[in-house]
Order: structure tokens, then sequence, then C-alpha cells
């Protein structure tokens, strides 16, 4: 049972992190609402124009200063509540989502940072004396090639990333950290899926397995299978891999915030 858990989850794991490669979000230069104010900037513009300079002076016909006191009069209506809505409606809001986007962006980069001291204190523990731990170091090492050229490789239980893994083997005060920090990092996931407006149906897929994705690592327990998923997801986190389309050269998760 504990081998099938550690193959589920680990498939799970893989299969997150691809589903970014296939997101895009769809978005479009103007929604209807400010198309819709654009026309009519224009017809009233066509208007003041025709009435202004194409008449001018001479005569008019019979009907067109009432046509152009009603044409005006709807036009520069449906403006002023196109004004209102943006600012009453539009901007508190974008204000609100920008708010929860910054917010998912700095938990999400502090808890990395965090989870890679503990990497970094693992590691070391485990043998590697080319890593300090010191926080310029660490946060050298938030780069996505600078972590893979520091933890890719190696052959031996102390070099390369099996020092981390070897540490996961026991209940170690860093496998107990890491775990608490993605135990945080999912409910901040899950608050921002409750509170942001997702457009983009693969974005929200995208988080929403990311949500279950870390509801499953909470349960991870240490041992050298049992701590697999979890080892394999930070490798991908740390190193933006891809089972799908390998090294990308760039976190996958904050990427996908960006997205947002």
């Amino acid at each position: 049972m504990q081998c099938q858990w550690c193959c589920q989850t680990l498939h799970r794991c893989g299969t997150f992190f691809d589903m970014a490669a296939d997101s895009r979000k769809e978005r479009t230069a103007f929604s209807w609402v400010a198309l819709f104010a654009i026309v009519c900037i224009v017809v009233l513009v066509a208007l003041l124009w025709i009435n202004f300079c194409y008449y001018g002076k001479g005569e008019k016909p019979w009907w067109w200063p009432d046509a152009f006191n009603v044409g005006a009069s709807v036009v520069t209506g449906l403006l002023v509540s196109f004004l209102v809505y943006r600012l009453v409606e539009v901007l508190p809001e974008q204000r609100r989502q920008r708010l929860l986007k910054d917010n998912l962006r700095f938990v999400y980069r502090d808890l990395k940072r965090d989870i890679l001291g503990e990497v970094a204190a693992a590691s070391i523990k485990g043998g590697r004396s080319d890593l300090s731990g010191t926080y310029d170091d660490t946060d050298k090492l938030m780069y996505v090639n600078a972590f893979r050229a520091a933890f890719d490789g190696g052959r031996e239980a102390h070099e390369g990333f099996y020092a981390f893994e070897n540490q996961m083997d026991e209940r170690t005060p860093e496998f107990e950290e890491i775990v608490l920090k993605l135990k945080m990092l999912s409910r901040q996931v899950a608050f921002a899926l409750e509170s942001y407006p997702f457009e983009d149906a693969k974005l929200f897929g995208f988080f929403k397995q990311l949500e279950m994705t870390l509801l499953r690592l909470e349960q991870t327990e240490p041992g050298y299978d049992s701590s697999k998923p979890l080892c394999a997801f930070i490798h991908q986190m740390f190193t933006g891999f891809s089972w799908i389309d390998g090294y990308r050269g760039y976190d996958v998760v904050d990427k996908m915030i960006e997205d947002i």
C-alpha cells in the first residue's frame, strides 16, 4: 500500500508540473464594455464633427437639430454610465485582484526560500561540503539554473541531490520544516482559489492540482520510499523540470502566478 501511494503521488507531482506546459491565458485587448465605450466616443465625435464642421453655419436639415440633441444625450449618458461603472466596479475589483495576486506571489517566494534553506541544511548534514547555507548562497540557489548546477549530478550518497534525499529517510528537523512549509503553501493556494476570480480554466485547474498535490504531500512520512514524492516535488519546483518538456529554465509555479 505504501509503495502504491508513493507511485500515485509521484504521478500526480509529474502531472501537476506538466499542466503548466498546456496553460495559456486567453486575454483580449479590450473587454466588451471598453469596446462599447470606444464606439460611443467615436459616435459622439462624429456627431460633433457633423454638427459643427460639416454643416457649420450653413443650412441644416429640419430634422438634424433634434437628432443631434437626442444622439448626443444618449451617447453622453452611456459614457457617463461607463465611467461610473469603471470607478465603482472595475477599479476596486482590479485593486483587490492585484492584492491577492501580489500576496500569493510574496508568500510563495517566501516559503520557497525557507524550504530552500532547509534543503541546503539537510544537504550539508548529508555530507555536502560545498554548500554554506548562508543567506547569500541560498538567494543564488533560488534561480532554477543555479539550483540545477548545484544539485544535479553526483553518484555518491553525499553528492548532488542525494545528500538531501538521504536526510529525508528519518524525521529530521529539516523534514518536519519542509512538510510544515508545504502545508502553509497549501493553505495559501486554497485561499487564492476561493478568493480570486479565475477567468482561465487551465490556470484554475493548475492551481487546483497544485492544492491537491500539496494536500497529499502533507501526509508524507520519512523513509527511503515514502519520501520520494516529496523529494520529487522539491526537485521539480527548484529546477523547473517537467516530465514532458524536461528542464524549462524557469519556476513553473512562479510563472503561473504571474499569468493570473
